[in-house]
């Protein structure tokens, strides 16, 4: 199976366990009396878990190296004085009288 069908899967059953679970705090039914608190927040801090990973497969990688690699670049280039015939003063007078 792909992890992002399993993922989602396990998703899927965690958030049922919990509303099942929820719902039992708020109306309680004798066949869930036996599941203690601690495997309830276990059932709730697995659901968070796959929720949180989940969101992680889907989610785009980035790409800070290369970025950062390219900033490094532009700031090279901006510090670096750029200074050509055009900018010059009075190249236009030297060039009438030649």
């Amino acid at each position: 199976m792909n992890k992002k069908i399993l993922s989602f899967l396990l998703l899927i059953a965690g958030l049922i366990m919990s509303t099942i679970l929820i719902y039992d705090i708020c109306y309680p039914s004798p066949s869930l009396e036996k599941i203690k608190l601690g495997d309830r927040i276990a059932i709730w801090l697995l659901t968070m878990f796959f929720l949180i990973y989940y969101i992680k497969i889907h989610s785009k990688p980035q790409l800070a190296p290369s970025v950062l690699s390219n900033e490094k670049d532009n700031s090279r280039n901006n510090h670096k004085s750029s200074i050509s015939f055009k900018d010059v003063a009075g190249l236009e007078e030297i060039k009438e009288e030649l």
